[in-house]
């Protein structure tokens, strides 16, 4: 939010607009709910292409069974997404639980950050025991399913770097 009501505010300066307090908080208004928005794709999603793996592999429970698990173990994503989203509205800074590189925005960069994120690890490791349980999988097909999910997302990761 900073970095965009910043950019924002520039441009209406250049442009010889007034930039107020109410614009202010509605640009933040428009970005919570675009995040909101953002954090729910990804969820179901990430929800549609792991259970279709999940089938594809050998999974017997449906989309009904497996939902409910999902979400649980998406909670600790969800956990972080609150304290950014207060941090960075309340505080007023571009906040992020990366201790290495915490502004780039490279592909290398993301995915140390990403390593290195306990609520990642968190919710990837409940994912996996969901997974493996409502699905009637082993380890080894489980490990193999999330292993599929993270290789693409870390292609989506560098795709998307080479339009920025």
């Amino acid at each position: 939010f900073p970095t965009l009501s910043t950019l924002i505010n520039h441009s209406f300066q250049d442009n010889g607009i007034d930039y107020t307090t109410d614009m202010n908080t509605l640009i933040m208004i428009i970005t919570l709910v675009l995040g909101i928005i953002q954090f729910t794709s990804m969820v179901l999603v990430s929800f549609f292409i792991i259970h279709i793996i999940g089938i594809l592999i050998g999974g017997t429970a449906t989309a009904k069974e497996f939902f409910p698990s999902f979400i649980y173990s998406i909670i600790p994503i969800g956990i972080k997404f609150t304290i950014l989203i207060i941090f960075s509205f309340f505080l007023g800074s571009d906040f992020a639980f990366s201790v290495i590189y915490p502004n780039s925005q490279q592909p290398l960069d993301i995915i140390l950050n990403i390593i290195i994120d306990p609520f990642f690890w968190w919710s990837t490791i409940l994912g996996c025991i969901a997974l493996k349980v409502i699905h009637q999988i082993s380890y080894k097909k489980t490990i193999i399913i999330i292993s599929i999910t993270m290789s693409l997302g870390i292609i989506s990761l560098f795709s998307t770097s080479l339009f920025l």
